[in-house]
């Protein structure tokens, strides 16, 4: 029994020294998919130039109404997906300052950004549907699609793992804590709290798209109602 005792302790340290090394690789996952958010957004610029030239509407396999929609994509993933993936980049840098030696729920950051990845197809792929409406509304713009909506989904778990991996392990981090990690953590509890609260209002009170709507041209004048006419 000793002898598995000390084999036991002499096995924590190691462990949680892969623990930590794991962590410092994973740091170059959200690295990349930070990158990777911004690639996929310049991608979809050029598109969404290609799509204001005069009869592109007509090409063949062009999207119905791309535009709009194409816009939404971009602005997602160059402003929103970008700084999700540097604020979890920054989180798992916090975890790893908070506790250099042993590090706590580990598998949760490589979890969390596949998760992320798995999220970046169901996030553009709605916009080459000809079904679909862009919702332009403050923020997140949306895709009204069942598959976005798993995107979106996806993508908050896939954020939220690595802050939920930081929470686990403050009890144990060095103290005084550092100050990164004491700011992430006060930035991942304000961002559990949002992600809880929009998910409530959206399913509240939800701003639906009529299957008839379509995105304004720019410069046009609004229609009036018909409570509206004389």
């Amino acid at each position: 029994m000793n002898e598995r005792a000390e084999l036991s302790r002499e096995a924590r340290p190691v462990a949680g020294a892969a623990g930590a090394q794991a962590l410092q690789r994973e740091l170059f996952g959200w690295a990349w998919l930070a990158v990777g958010a911004l690639a996929v957004a310049g991608v979809f610029a050029l598109l969404l130039a290609l799509s204001r030239i005069p009869g592109m509407d007509r090409a063949p396999f062009w999207p119905l109404g791309f535009f709009y929609k194409g816009l939404v994509i971009h602005v997602v993933f160059s402003l929103v997906i970008w700084l999700l993936a540097v604020f979890a980049f920054l989180v798992s840098a916090a975890t790893l300052e908070a506790c250099p030696r042993r590090v706590l729920a580990a598998p949760l950051g490589w979890i969390g950004q596949g998760l992320v990845v798995a999220a970046f197809p169901c996030l553009f792929a709605p916009a080459f549907f000809d079904a679909t409406l862009p919702e332009l509304s403050n923020y997140i713009p949306l895709v009204r699609h069942p598959l976005y909506d798993l995107g979106l989904v996806l993508l908050a778990l896939g954020v939220l793992a690595p802050v939920g991996r930081l929470m686990v392990n403050l009890p144990g981090a060095a103290r005084p804590l550092p100050s990164l990690a004491f700011a992430m953590a006060a930035a991942g509890f304000v961002s559990r709290r949002h992600t809880i609260s929009w998910r409530k209002i959206t399913a509240s009170s939800p701003l639906r798209c009529r299957a008839s709507a379509r995105p304004p041209r720019i410069g046009a004048r609004p229609r009036p109602r018909i409570s509206d006419a004389p």
